[in-house]
């Protein structure tokens, strides 16, 4: 009898055990939240790690649309409408914007583009990015891109090879006067004007990442574009040298 007991208690216990379990699964949901405005910034953050970063012209300002934009992921997120395949950039009545499920959850403005230094098209999708890969997603394919983002915007394509330059460059000046960060999203180009947007496709994995030249190279004969370490790795392993990719440069 006190076998058979023991035997019941143990039964109920691992039922207790598996049932637990599969609550604490399903109630394990991203946590979006934000920072305040400090020196006219504010940081929308997903699990602490800050995604996107608003500027205003004070604090208050700042920390008020942060605080909008978490409430409108917050919503989504409750709503089940959160899918990281359904972030995306995109340009509608001129403005570059992020949009998930269809609704645009932030414009970039002309503030957000001079307090950065680069051309809105790039924070729209660096931002987009930061999103779903801080939602466990994964980059842009190519097909997104052209098909409902900035790609509708390309002034003219070419064909090449793409290498990479990784974090012993890091601090170094690059041509433009601006110093090399291998975690930035930027290319080193033979005559590209410094700051034009660029899509790069990687022609085998359809994978691509907009970037920003701001350097000139690469002078090894036959390579068309040196990548940052990250913007190469968004469509490749590092461990590939080199690609064969398709350039679009953007208006």
């Amino acid at each position: 009898m006190k076998a058979s007991i023991r035997i019941s208690l143990i039964l109920l216990l691992s039922v207790f055990l598996i049932i637990n379990t599969g609550y604490s699964a399903k109630a394990v949901y991203p946590i979006i939240g934000y920072i305040g405005g400090i020196e006219k910034v504010a940081h929308l953050t997903v699990n602490d790690k800050a995604v996107i970063t608003i500027c205003a012209k004070n604090s208050s300002d700042s920390e008020k649309e942060v605080k909008k934009l978490a409430k409108k992921l917050n919503k989504l997120l409750y709503n089940n409408r959160l899918r990281t395949d359904r972030i995306l950039p995109s340009k509608i009545n001129g403005k570059y914007v992020v949009y998930a499920d269809k609704e645009v959850i932030l414009t970039i403005d002309s503030k957000m583009s001079t307090y950065y230094n680069v051309h809105p098209s790039i924070l729209a999708v660096k931002w987009a990015n930061n999103l779903r890969d801080a939602l466990g997603g994964e980059p842009f394919d190519n097909y997104r891109l052209s098909s409902r983002g900035i790609a509708n915007y390309v002034k003219d394509t070419k064909y090449g090879y793409a290498s990479w330059y990784g974090s012993e460059f890091n601090g170094k000046t690059t041509t433009s006067g601006e110093s090399y960060n291998a975690n930035e999203y930027t290319a080193a180009h033979k005559t590209l004007p410094f700051g034009t947007p660029v899509l790069v496709t990687n022609i085998n994995t359809g994978r691509s990442v907009l970037v920003r030249i701001n350097d000139r190279g690469p002078f090894i004969p036959g390579r068309n574009l040196d990548l940052s370490y990250s913007a190469f790795k968004q469509i490749a392993h590092p461990g590939s040298g080199v690609i064969r990719v398709k350039i679009d440069i953007l208006q």
